[in-house]
């Protein structure tokens, strides 16, 4: 039940994504929030429902996004696995960890996905362009951690129960 009302809330964000986020630029960059969303699930629940929230959000943006079909996912899922092994650590390690986390995961996601659509021979910008509008993003993405990962970890709690709740 848990993971379902959250598979549910990264396919609202992917469609926000693709409808608002794009109005919503703000110096060339905007907001990741399916991205922001899979961290914060990564970091609450482990690897495993990080990896699969990963890939739900992938699958989502892939399927309103018009690059190659499997590449969000593919991303995503990375970065989710990834950033679910250092669950542990890093829900206990405060809101400069998860920035960390944040800013390094929002220029893999980049980084990659503009390598990726170069070598499948997509057009794209030149590295001062892409520093250009992932510069924003990171700045956009690390202010919106906080508030994402306190959502997320609220809505977490709520559906674990109030035995979850009781315990901690």
């Amino acid at each position: 039940m848990r993971f379902l009302a959250f598979s549910a809330l990264l396919v609202l964000a992917a469609l926000a994504e693709a409808t608002v986020g794009y109005r919503v630029a703000l110096g060339g960059g905007r907001v990741n929030l399916v991205l922001l969303l899979v961290l914060s699930w990564a970091v609450l629940r482990g690897k495993e429902e990080g990896a699969l929230a990963g890939l739900v959000g992938g699958v989502a943006l892939d399927v309103v996004s018009g690059t190659p079909f499997g590449l969000h996912s593919a991303l995503l899922t990375l970065i989710g696995g990834a950033a679910g092994l250092g669950s542990a650590t890093l829900a206990h390690g405060g809101m400069t960890a998860l920035l960390g986390v944040a800013i390094l995961a929002t220029v893999a996601y980049h980084a990659l996905m503009a390598l990726l659509l170069l070598a499948l021979g997509w057009w794209m910008l030149g590295p001062a362009g892409l520093v250009a509008i992932v510069t924003p993003t990171v700045l956009m993405n690390a202010a919106l951690v906080p508030l994402v990962f306190v959502l997320s970890r609220r809505l977490e709690r709520s559906l674990s129960g109030w035995r979850q709740l009781e315990l901690e």
